[in-house]
C-alpha cells in the first residue's frame, strides 16, 4: 500500500512540472467538448439516492416520486444527446434508466402485493359473502351454520396459509426484482389452482417485470372474471393499460371499474390519468 500511495505522489509531481510544455489541453479543460457524462448525470444521481433512502425509511410513495424524477432526467439527457445516446460511452445511462424502472415496479407491485395480501387472505371471504347476497346466491357456510354445522374455521385457514406459504418464495422473487424466476415458481403451481385471486396476481406481476404485458393483461382478464368482487385486478390493468400505450381513457375505464367494486382511492394512478 505504502508503495502505491508513493508512485502516485511521484506521477502527481511529475505531471505537474510538465504540465507547461503539454500541448494540447485535458478533455475536462476543452470547452468545445461535450460535457462528460458524469457530469450530466449528477442531477440524476441525487434524485437516485433520495429514491433509496426514502426507499430503506418505507417511504414508498416518496421514493417512486424520486424514482420517476429521476428517470425523466435519465431521459432528457438521453434525449438531448442523441448521436451519443446509443454509444458505449453512455452505457451507464442506459444501465441507470433499467434499474430505476425495475425500482419503480418492484416498489409499486410489492404495495399492490401488500394490498392483495391484505383483501384476498383476510377479507376475501367476507367480500365474497356480500356479494352472494346482493345478487342473491346461497352461501354455504351459511347453510352449514343453520344446520348447526360448523363452518370451515381452523381447517379452512391452514390450506389457505399452506397455499400462500407456497407463493412466498415467488413473492419474495418479485420483491428481488428477480421476475423470470417468480414466474417459473408461479407457472408450476397455476394447474392447481388456476383461478387463484394471490396466484393471478402474482403471475400478471412476474409477466409484466419482464414486459410481457399482452400476456399480463390476459390473466388479469381472467381474475377480473375470475373474482369480479375484487378490485385489484381492475387497478392493475389500468396500469398494464398505461404501459401498453392503449390510452388515457381506457386505464381511467379500468380504475373507475375497480372503484365500483369497492376499490379505494389511488393517488398513484389518480396523478397518472389526470388531463394535461
Amino acid at each position: 500500500m505504502k508503495k502505491a500511495i508513493f508512485i502516485l505522489a511521484v506521477l502527481s509531481a511529475t505531471l505537474s512540472q510538465a504540465a507547461w510544455y503539454w500541448p494540447f489541453p485535458s478533455a475536462e479543460d476543452n470547452t468545445n467538448r461535450p460535457p462528460r457524462l458524469h457530469r450530466l448525470l449528477e442531477k440524476a444521481n441525487d434524485f437516485i439516492e433520495l429514491a433509496e433512502d426514502e426507499s430503506l425509511k418505507g417511504e414508498a410513495d416518496k421514493a417512486l416520486d424520486f424514482y420517476r424524477q429521476a428517470l425523466d432526467e435519465l431521459m432528457r439527457v438521453q434525449r438531448e444527446n442523441p448521436d451519443r445516446a446509443e454509444k458505449p460511452e453512455f452505457a451507464p445511462l442506459r444501465n441507470k434508466i433499467a434499474a430505476c424502472k425495475a425500482a419503480v415496479d418492484t416498489i409499486r407491485f410489492e404495495q399492490i402485493n401488500a394490498n392483495v395480501r391484505a383483501v384476498s387472505v383476510t377479507d376475501t371471504t367476507a367480500l365474497q359473502r356480500r356479494w352472494n347476497r346482493r345478487h342473491g346466491i346461497s352461501d354455504p357456510e351459511d347453510e352449514q351454520q343453520s344446520d348447526g354445522q360448523p363452518g370451515q374455521g381452523k381447517d379452512g385457514q391452514k390450506p389457505s396459509d399452506e397455499w400462500n406459504s407456497r407463493l412466498a418464495p415467488a413473492m419474495e422473487k418479485l420483491r428481488a426484482g428477480n421476475y423470470s424466476e417468480a414466474s417459473v415458481i408461479l407457472e408450476e403451481l397455476a394447474p392447481e389452482r388456476p383461478d387463484d385471486l394471490n396466484l393471478l396476481m402474482l403471475r400478471s406481476a412476474a409477466l409484466a417485470g419482464t414486459g410481457r404485458y399482452y400476456a399480463a393483461r390476459k390473466l388479469l382478464e381472467q381474475a377480473v372474471k375470475a373474482h369480479p368482487e375484487s378490485y385489484m385486478p381492475h387497478y392493475n390493468l389500468a396500469y398494464v393499460a398505461l404501459e401498453l400505450g392503449d390510452g388515457r381513457a381506457a386505464a381511467q375505464r379500468h380504475y373507475k371499474n375497480g372503484r365500483e367494486v369497492g376499490g379505494p382511492v389511488n393517488i398513484d394512478l389518480e396523478e397518472r390519468l389526470k388531463d394535461d
